[in-house]
């Protein structure tokens, strides 16, 4: 399962107001070639939607949420600011991060 923290729902909910992005719209979540993108995009029945404040913030569909398995997209504080990442979540607890 593909989680949200709270943090990066809050972030990604004002990029996209900030944006004047359409009600019921979000984020997809794609997974080709060994990355991972963000492109926008309106569920469908099947999706996986995962909301902030009554508003869509990141969409799935289940075949990349198997492909993909266990893992948080977050917020992560660099040297550069924030930054939005993509951890997997391993059952050896090792997290390897990845930028979205």
């Amino acid at each position: 399962m593909i989680l949200v923290s709270d943090v990066a729902k809050a972030a990604l909910w004002e990029s996209l107001q900030e944006s004047g992005v359409e009600p019921g719209w979000g984020l997809r979540l794609t997974a080709t070639q060994g990355a991972f993108t963000l492109d926008l995009d309106y569920p469908k029945e099947q999706d996986r939607v995962i909301e902030h404040r009554d508003s869509t913030v990141i969409i799935v569909d289940r075949e990349t949420e198997d492909l993909i398995g266990e893992a948080i997209i977050d917020i992560n504080e660099g040297e550069n600011g924030s930054e939005l990442v993509f951890r997997k979540i391993s059952t050896n607890s090792h997290r390897p991060d990845a930028e979205l």
